[in-house]
């Protein structure tokens, strides 16, 4: 394990230019241009997950796991935060880069180039544990929940957003290779077709179900709750406080904010309706005993 923070070599721009040598597909790549904005607004994805957080949670006194830490965007950003950030990722790539950027953001954090399904933390170690992007990835998805369970304390919080296999949107365009129809297809055949035609080295092992997906959560002690829309509806809120209560605007959107709120409720309490959009952003609590309850 490596802790970064001190200045690496000497060019500032280090970051950039590893993410060009080491992840990013070629320049003429038909999705490269998608690929480059994600890694290069990894921060603020983690400034949002930081946001869920913030109020109920005393971040810079937690540690937290960002498993699977890609180009470290997340960990940058609850480290920014004060927390004590431990990152890890299979890839050697991704930890490198990860190093780099912590160094050049002036941020301690813990790399590791560690599996995440066979790490070597003590048991129930973490205060939160973050996995953005990762589940999709997991090529022993019980084996992973299994040492998810294990290694987050008992009433630790879990962040997990992954995409659903069965969105139409996620059906007609796999958001890795941009094909269609392939997240239905077995592996074995759909490694191929992404390898030929979507031109990406990225095996994608885990293609998420709702019931499937709750059902190991749970079986770990593991409870989730919905946040997507919660966190759009929470944003405005934040926006209405910011201007004067007396402007036209602030009235308008406090009278939105209003109409939308039992709606939001609804989706958010509504099994069916999840099986339509493209991603879950969840939060997710490990019980302790007979607790079973979490508000968010």
């Amino acid at each position: 394990m490596t802790i970064s923070g001190e200045k690496y070599g000497h060019d500032e721009n280090q970051f950039k230019k590893l993410l060009q040598q080491l992840i990013l597909p070629p320049k003429q790549h038909p999705r490269f241009k998608i690929i480059e904005l994600y890694h290069l607004t990894g921060v603020n994805r983690g400034n949002l997950i930081v946001s869920l957080f913030r109020g109920r949670l005393e971040i810079n006194k937690l540690k937290v796991l960002d498993v699977g830490c890609g180009s470290g965007g997340v960990s940058i950003a609850f480290a920014r935060n004060g927390a004590r950030v431990v990152s890890i990722d299979v890839n050697g790539n991704c930890t490198k880069i990860t190093k780099v950027r912590a160094c050049e953001e002036k941020v301690l954090i813990d790399v590791s180039n560690t599996d995440a399904c066979n790490t070597p933390f003590r048991d129930e170690v973490f205060d939160i544990l973050v996995c953005n992007d990762v589940v999709e990835h997991i090529s022993n998805i019980n084996k992973f929940f299994l040492e998810i369970g294990r290694l987050l304390k008992a009433g630790g919080v879990i962040f997990i957003e992954t995409h659903n296999k069965l969105s139409p949107y996620i059906i007609l365009s796999d958001p890795h290779s941009g094909l269609p129809f392939v997240v239905l297809l077995p592996k074995r055949i759909a490694d191929p077709i992404v390898w030929r035609w979507g031109r990406i080295k990225n095996s994608l092992y885990y293609n998420a179900t709702y019931l499937d997906f709750i059902k190991k959560l749970s079986k770990n002690g593991i409870e989730i709750f919905f946040v997507d829309l919660s966190v759009c509806l929470k944003a405005a809120k934040t926006l209405s406080k910011l201007i004067p209560e007396s402007s036209f605007i602030h009235r308008l959107l406090v009278e939105i904010i209003a109409l939308l709120t039992p709606l939001i409720d609804f989706w958010i309490r509504t099994v069916h309706l999840k099986l339509l959009i493209p991603g879950w952003r969840l939060i997710g609590k490990k019980k302790r005993g007979t607790e079973n309850t979490f508000i968010f």
